[in-house]
């Protein structure tokens, strides 16, 4: 459940990622997401870069500490050798007990009382946007590595709202003249399969660029060099079926393919007017698919290359494409890569929940065949207990009849709705079974036996040797 509760969570940050939240409506629903996550954290910080190399607060929880608002404090990592230390390295610190360590701001330290620190940078493809502090001034955190990777995750997530946020401002006026983008974040965000956020992507792609043909190829999770075609808009002039095998045909091998490999390696999109006379294009697989250009554009996720979409242009079609389709093309492809990363890794959840909750049903399944299997031996035991024709009862620790068979019963004169198993077993011999209480156990010692008969019902007594031998339990 506190996985779940993690994808979940994750989820839904993707899906404000691709929303049109305002940046700082954005980061305090990751802040609360990380406070979510880390129980024992008492402060959740954001710092955003000012023009003059300090960073200022902007966005976390809680608003007040110490009579002082978030956006009052400003780290200077010329001051501050930990927010240094992370700027330089571009990794997270966590500091158990922050006085060991002499890195943290002092005056900071002594201003909200930190006793322990977690701070990290917001990084995306190198270029830091800002920094993240968690600290508590009651209890040590105390995390654990589960925690700190689940809260870099979602400091991941604001590197990837920052960016957006940096990008959206840079192409307002493409957005301005055109609503698409925002049809295909709309639409992204309803989807829950890796299958439709495809189906998105080729969807508008192909109002972009007037072209139908977009194919989706993606790395394998194993093998980092190793991609594959996966998916083919069901609206283009090949079948999905003719598209790979012609793949094969032409023995295309993605991850030793230099047009292939230096997309992926450069996460940046390329477009070749003449794919025949660039050297980089396997030649067999431009004749084959009779391709006049190509456009191909890297699917980019939190720094993570997931694949290509590569858009051909056929000999005989439509011109060539305008650097306002390409542009419109990148940010759709742009826009789908982190939901589909997100996506891919919820199926890998889910497939391992699936086999695990297999296993257990199986081990459920084999726990039941052993339960009948004593339920089976227990009705076998008092069948041939039941037809004995000796009497037999069994009586517990504290003298006290728990089993009589029917023998037994039909000897003492009883009926079976007559006869209570709780009855004492001085209730049944004619003189007391042993010198001890009788509410202390008939093993605390050797019984001491006296009785020489026993008692029906009726009150009448026979000797115990004509049809009884004792039994303790």
């Amino acid at each position: 459940m506190e996985q779940q509760d993690r994808y979940t969570r994750l989820a839904e940050v993707t899906r404000l990622i691709n929303s049109r939240l305002e940046l700082k409506d954005m980061l305090n629903h990751v802040v609360e997401a990380i406070s979510e996550e880390v129980v024992l954290c008492d402060s959740v910080g954001i710092y955003l870069p000012q023009g003059d190399g300090t960073y200022k607060g902007f966005a976390g929880k809680p608003e007040f500490i110490n009579g002082k608002t978030l956006d009052m404090h400003v780290i200077d990592p010329e001051t501050d050798m930990l927010a240094r230390q992370i700027i330089e390295t571009k990794e997270t610190i966590y500091i158990p007990s922050i006085t060991t360590d002499e890195r943290p701001d002092a005056a900071a330290v002594d201003d909200f009382k930190i006793r322990s620190l977690l701070a990290s940078p917001i990084v995306f493809d190198n270029e830091i946007y800002g920094l993240v502090f968690l600290f508590n001034y009651n209890m040590p955190m105390e995390l654990s590595r589960n925690e700190i990777e689940a809260v870099e995750a979602y400091i991941n997530m604001t590197a990837v709202a920052i960016r957006n946020a940096n990008e959206l401002k840079r192409k307002e006026s493409l957005i301005a003249e055109n609503e698409l983008i925002l049809d295909v974040t709309k639409a992204l965000s309803m989807n829950q399969t890796v299958e439709q956020a495809i189906e998105t992507c080729f969807s508008y792609l192909e109002k972009v660029l007037c072209n139908k043909n977009a194919g989706m190829h993606f790395v394998e999770a194993s093998m980092s060099r190793y991609v594959k075609p996966r998916s083919l808009n069901h609206k283009s002039e090949w079948s999905e079926k003719a598209w790979k095998e012609t793949h094969q045909k032409v023995n295309l091998t993605h991850g030793e393919d230099p047009l292939y490999q230096y997309v992926m390696e450069n996460r940046q999109s390329v477009y070749l007017q003449q794919a025949e006379e660039d050297p980089r294009t396997h030649k067999e697989a431009i004749k084959e698919f009779n391709i006049r250009s190509l456009l191909m554009i890297p699917l980019v996720s939190i720094g993570d290359v997931l694949g290509v979409v590569a858009v051909p242009q056929f000999h005989g079609g439509d011109p060539y494409f305008t650097e306002t389709q390409q542009t419109k093309a990148r940010s759709i492809v742009d826009a789908v890569a982190p939901v589909l990363s997100t996506l891919i890794y919820m199926d890998k959840q889910e497939l391992i929940i699936k086999d695990r909750t297999s296993a257990l049903l199986k081990k459920n399944e084999e726990q039941a065949e052993n339960v009948k299997e004593l339920e089976r031996l227990s009705k076998e035991k008092a069948m041939i207990l039941d037809a004995a024709g000796e009497g037999i009862f069994g009586i517990d620790t504290k003298g006290y009849v728990t089993f009589c068979n029917p023998a037994a019963l039909h000897m003492l004169g009883y009926q079976e709705d007559t006869f209570v198993e709780t009855r004492h077993i001085h209730d049944v011999f004619s003189t007391p079974i042993m010198e001890s209480n009788p509410e202390s156990s008939v093993f605390d010692e050797k019984p001491k036996l006296s009785a020489e008969f026993f008692k029906r019902e009726d009150g009448t007594l026979f000797p115990e040797n004509m049809c009884f031998r004792r039994f303790w339990t």
